[in-house]
């Protein structure tokens, strides 16, 4: 799925990949005037055509990062919680909770030195599976369920590197799509740090926020219809450790106690 500025938001899509993985802002007017290397920061930033050319370049090179983010739809909320490697392969952890259908919904994704865990609520089994469903959480009993390594590789839509793809990819940003190219930024407290905030559109009133500490990172973006992401950490040096055997239901023994049930 492409996404311009206009929608840098996650989509129905990004929301539905989220849950079928078992199956395959703004604070006080006047930020102090100093940025993280203590020096002055101007109350512009540079105009939003340079600014979101810098970060898009940045982004590009990104390893791994972290970021939180809540997504909005309809009357659907899902809060996403994530850091680790953004490339096709490397460790990462995806967490994810949320009401669907009524109904409380919560799973977790370790991927390990090329091994991948999955540990989901009752209910987001039952969302995904149906009937049966309970009877599998209960034999999974809160433990992680290890995905087979020759799965794992053919779903790739669990791994960052596609949830990035389809959150916020630096190709899919469009210069054209800014409100006013030539706007300098503002400069706000985002989620509790200092930014220079750009207007993408008026008609969907989305901003992003840039850094101001002269790395030219990507900082998040804002859509008051569909929900936030915020990211850091970048280019991080993340350690994962795998869970313990005695906290691991291999996908074998699931289907033994299945069997014997």
């Amino acid at each position: 799925m492409r996404h311009s500025l206009r929608t840098l938001t996650v989509t129905t899509g990004a929301t539905a990949l989220a849950l079928s993985l078992a199956l395959t802002g703004c604070g006080g007017d006047n930020p102090k005037p100093a940025n993280g290397q203590g020096q002055a920061v101007s109350k512009e930033g540079p105009a939003a055509k340079d600014a979101l050319e810098k970060a898009k370049t940045n982004m590009k090179a990104w390893k791994t990062v972290s970021f939180t983010g809540t997504v909005t739809e309809d009357d659907t909320e899902m809060k996403v919680e994530a850091s680790g490697s953004v490339k096709e392969s490397g460790d990462f952890q995806l967490t994810m909770s949320g009401t669907v259908e009524g109904k409380d919904q919560s799973a977790n994704i370790l991927s390990v030195d090329g091994k991948m865990y999955m540990k989901g609520s009752e209910d987001f089994y039952s969302g995904q599976m149906g009937d049966g469903a309970g009877d599998m959480a209960k034999l999974i009993g809160g433990k992680y369920l290890e995905i087979p390594t020759s799965q794992a590789e053919g779903m790739d839509d669990m791994s960052l590197h596609s949830f990035m793809d389809e959150v916020m990819n630096p190709e899919d940003m469009d210069l054209d799509d800014l409100d006013d190219p030539e706007a300098k930024g503002k400069l706000v407290k985002f989620e509790g740090v200092q930014a220079y905030e750009y207007k993408v559109s008026d008609d969907e009133d989305t901003t992003m926020y840039l850094s101001t500490d002269g790395s030219d990172q990507f900082l998040g973006f804002k859509s008051a219809e569909e929900g936030q992401f915020v990211f850091k950490d970048f280019n991080k040096d993340f350690s994962f450790k795998a869970p313990s055997k005695d906290e691991v239901v291999s996908m074998e023994d699931l289907m033994k106690g299945a069997q014997g049930n």
